[in-house]
C-alpha cells in the first residue's frame, strides 16, 4: 500500500484529505506543520506528499525546498511533493514548479482529482491485490 503524507495546518483539511487518500486504497498519515513533516520524513519513507503552502511555521515552498537540500528527503530524492492549496493562481503554480514542487493541486480536491494526480506519481495497489 503506497504511503502518502498529508502536511496542513488546518485540521479540517487534512482530515478531509486522509479521509479521500484512505479511501482511494492508500495509507496517509497527517501533519499540521513543516516541522512535523520533516520529523515525519525521517523517521520513515513515503510514496508522495501531498503539502499545504499557507502554514504559519513556514510555508509549503520554503518547507520542500529544506526538504530537498536537507537529510528530510534523502531516503527518496524523486520523493513527489504536491502542492496544495486553496489558490489556483498561475504565478503561485510557478512558484511551487521553480521551488521543487513536483505538482499542484488546488482544494478542496475530491477523490477523482486526488487519484489522478497521484497515479501519475505513485498510483495505489488495488485492494484486492494487496493480500
Amino acid at each position: 500500500m503506497k504511503r502518502i503524507l498529508v502536511v496542513d495546518d488546518s485540521a479540517v483539511s487534512r482530515k478531509l484529505a486522509l479521509f479521500v487518500l484512505k479511501n482511494l486504497g492508500y495509507e496517509p498519515h497527517g501533519a499540521a506543520s513543516a516541522a512535523e513533516a520533516f520529523d515525519a520524513l525521517r523517521r520513515e519513507e513515503y510514496d508522495a506528499v501531498f503539502m499545504d503552502l499557507h502554514m504559519p511555521d513556514m510555508n509549503g515552498c520554503e518547507a520542500v525546498a529544506l526538504i530537498r537540500r536537507s537529510g528530510a528527503g534523502t531516503a527518496n530524492s524523486s520523493l513527489p511533493i504536491i502542492a496544495i492549496s486553496g489558490s489556483d493562481l498561475p504565478e503561485e503554480r510557478e512558484h511551487c514548479r521553480t521551488s521543487g514542487m513536483t505538482d499542484f493541486l488546488a482544494k478542496p480536491f475530491s477523490g477523482e482529482k486526488a487519484e489522478a494526480m497521484l497515479s501519475k506519481y505513485c498510483p495505489a495497489v488495488p485492494p484486492d491485490v494487496q493480500k
